[in-house]
């Protein structure tokens, strides 16, 4: 039958400073498709459909006038009709709606639904059991970056449609909130796991049930032995495992589900993203696998266990070092798994996902039998224009949803559908642009250029079409902005990016490099970069630049380049003509770089190591072990190491980007670097933004960032 596709979408909306959730639905027949008009859901947190699409559970926040705060609920929706609505404002917290430890979950009935939300500041796994009257003040290790003031992520359970006669008398119900109807109920009960087996403490995410529901396999994230709980957003290296916590009574009274945890992997992987499927009677957990302790980001595993013959293999393993020039396969590069990422084609299970590979990302499908792995969109099936890809959904048969956008394209939805020998591919939905946007992004125009001798170092370029092209094509180039990616192990993609893109259109030339260390073109050149910060990938930048003048595309000189990046401060050391040996032979001007923008960076890790929630990063990329104690060699190493042994000598005017909020690279180093510029008289400014973590995303950071950076540019270009 035709699908219909429920589609959620965020917008910014800079008149509030906010986003704003809306969905829409689509309906594709096959000669057309047809998009209901959007409505307003900016007080859902998320929502989910059922496996049989005959459900919708949304987690809303809602402002209270009543109570002059935010109200919290679970719905079930059954089409247009209000199933069942609880109130779990003083059952828990805030929801989670992130991917780490965000959960979707029904049981095969669809009668249960398990998530996770913040627990109340009276139950912790760290307190006493016997409680003392001090412990809402006792320590509970922060979350880390993108988790401020969340500590206690919990998993609850909703269900519905159950007999009156199972619950306790109303004056005995405690610890849920309950709504009630003529025969029929509903509770939340919190997930307590007892009896570990081993002493690590472990914080619960993504949780999904088995068919039953009488089992949640789910990421359990290890805290240290210090009691510090590393920051894991971006950081695939950590302590981690799959487990099973099975259910053993459920303590109605008391609103209480208890279960015994079970870990399912070895302890020397990490592991996450576990997606549940029963497939030819076999009870079957996909999940993500990475070396612990290794670099934060690189190349995964994509696993199989069979939960009742006990069997693990690896479907996909790493690659160490792949022939990128001849397009290799590089390896799987993704942070996780699609929420329903299972095909069935000729019979046979298959998993859906996407990866990075080189300067974009694409879809692959995994056959769970074989192994096989196998690419589902090609250059050809594209029309010669490489997109960026990110899978959604699938409806567990042949067909399933992407999302695909290009340097000149924003974001598409596609609906894909695979035939016995082909799949096809088809665009049901886009932003309705105007004709002044449309006809501005037809004038971007993106290449990429790769080091001859280093096929796995390569640099996407953007610049808007010369219409006026002539004899004096040198003078007319328009000044370049180098944007390096953080990480340092992550990667710049050619997928749609609004900042990108109107900084081209203000006639500048970006170049975004991908170094050794960078993600998508093998493990060896990501371990590369280990104890080498600094060095390999600053002469990987360098190179490029002089490639990219050779070639003619970009030009030297006062008022041409500039550098804009956050995080990965390395580059640092180029704003001083002295560090740089190729500047040395070509430059003519006391620094290469005229101004820079730097967005929450990195400036002494030594001084950063006692404040960041991953303080094993500032060691690995230095090349230092992991140690608890930073003692005064350590430092000095990291210190001379760092770029603010280098800082003294930075002439080019800088603007610095903070959030205040910052978990992961402390505002207080970006600060510094301030003052010691503004000491001694190197043009500085600095924007800080209340309240705003690492990413500096939000609506407000994002736009009051772009246009510090438009001005700071145009001061100093010719």
């Amino acid at each position: 039958s035709p699908p219909v596709i429920r589609v959620t979408t965020s917008v910014n909306d800079h008149a509030q400073n906010g986003k704003r959730n809306s969905v829409k639905h689509v309906f594709v027949s096959p000669e057309e498709e047809f998009a209901t008009p959007s409505q307003d859901q900016s007080d859902a947190i998320a929502s989910y459909v059922s496996p049989s699409g005959q459900l919708l559970v949304v987690l809303r926040e809602a402002y209270s006038e009543e109570s002059h705060g935010k109200k919290r609920f679970v719905e079930v929706w059954s089409g247009d009709a209000l199933k069942n609505i609880q109130d779990v404002t003083r059952t828990h917290g805030a929801f989670y709606a992130d991917e780490v430890f965000a959960s979707y979950g029904f049981d095969k009935e669809e009668t249960r639904f398990v998530y996770t939300a913040e627990a109340n500041a009276e139950y912790s796994p760290a307190s006493p059991a016997d409680g003392m009257p001090f412990d809402n003040f006792r320590f509970a290790a922060p979350l880390g970056e993108k988790f401020i003031g969340k500590k206690r992520p919990s998993f609850f359970v909703f269900r519905w449609d159950l007999p009156l006669d199972t619950l306790p008398p109303p004056d005995s119900r405690k610890g849920y909130d309950h709504h009630s109807g003529q025969t029929l109920t509903s509770i939340v009960g919190r997930v307590d796991p007892q009896n570990f087996q081993e002493t690590v403490r472990v914080s619960f995410g993504q949780a999904t049930f088995d068919e039953a529901g009488d089992s949640i396999f789910t990421t359990g994230y290890e805290h240290l032995s210090d009691g510090r709980f590393p920051g894991i957003v971006g950081c695939h290296n950590r302590p981690s495992a799959i487990w099973n916590l099975t259910r053993d009574s459920h303590d109605l009274e008391r609103g209480i589900i208890q279960c015994t945890p079970k870990r399912l992997t070895p302890k020397d992987r990490s592991c996450r993203s576990p997606r549940y499927i029963k497939h030819d009677g076999k009870d079957l957990l996909i999940y993500l696998s990475h070396e612990v302790d290794g670099p934060h980001h690189s190349s995964a595993q994509l696993r199989v266990l069979d939960l009742q013959a006990r069997e693990d293999k690896i479907l996909v393993d790493t690659v160490w070092e792949p022939d990128v020039a001849r397009d290799q396969f590089p390896g799987l590069y993704l942070d996780q798994l699609p929420r329903r990422p299972f095909l069935v084609l000729g019979g046979r299970l298959h998993v859906l996902l996407h990866s990075l590979r080189t300067h974009y990302s694409t879809v692959y499908r995994v056959c769970v039998e074989t192994g096989a792995c196998t690419p589902v969109v090609d250059q050809a099936q594209q029309r010669g224009h490489v997109f960026s890809w990110t899978v959604l959904d699938t409806d567990h048969a042949r067909r399933f949803l992407c999302m695909r956008s290009r340097t000149d394209v924003p974001n598409q939805l596609v609906l894909g559908a695979f035939s016995p020998d082909d799949v096809h591919l088809r665009v049901i939905d886009k932003p309705l642009l105007s004709s002044r946007v449309s006809m501005a992004l037809d004038r971007l125009c993106q290449t990429t250029y790769t080091l001859a001798h280093k096929p796995h170092v390569e640099s996407i370029v953007i610049e808007t079409i010369n219409e006026a092209a002539d004899e004096n094509e040198g003078e007319k180039l328009n000044p370049a902005i180098m944007i390096p990616h953080g990480g340092p192990h992550a990667c710049s993609t050619n997928a749609f990016n609004p900042t990108y893109a109107a900084l081209a259109l203000e006639k500048y030339t970006l170049y975004l490099p991908n170094y050794t260390g960078s993600l998508g073109y093998g493990m060896k050149h990501v371990k590369d970069l280990l104890g080498n910060c600094g060095d390999i990938d600053i002469q990987d930048c360098i190179d490029l630049t002089k490639g990219l003048i050779n070639k003619g595309v970009i030009k030297e000189g006062i008022g041409r380049q500039f550098v804009y990046g956050g995080t990965h401060p390395f580059f640092l050391r180029s704003l001083d003509l002295a560090q740089i040996p190729y500047m040395l032979v070509i430059g003519q001007y006391p620094t290469f770089f005229s101004a820079a923008i730097l967005r929450n960076p990195v400036i002494n890790a030594g001084e950063m190591v006692a404040l960041t929630d991953i303080p094993d990063w500032c060691y690995s990329e230095f090349g230092l072990k992991g140690t608890a104690r930073l003692d005064s060699a350590g430092y000095a190493y990291l210190f001379r190491n760092s770029p603010s042994f280098h800082a003294q000598d930075i002439i080019a005017p800088v603007m610095l980007l903070l959030g205040e909020q910052d978990q992961r690279v402390p505002p207080s180093q970006g600060r510094n670097l301030y003052h010691l510029l503004k000491g001694k008289g190197t043009p500085v400014d600095m924007l800080c933004f209340p309240g705003k973590g690492h990413s500096l995303e939000q609506v407000e950071s994002t736009r009051m960032s772009f246009e510090a950076i438009r001005w700071w540019l145009a001061k100093y270009r010719i």
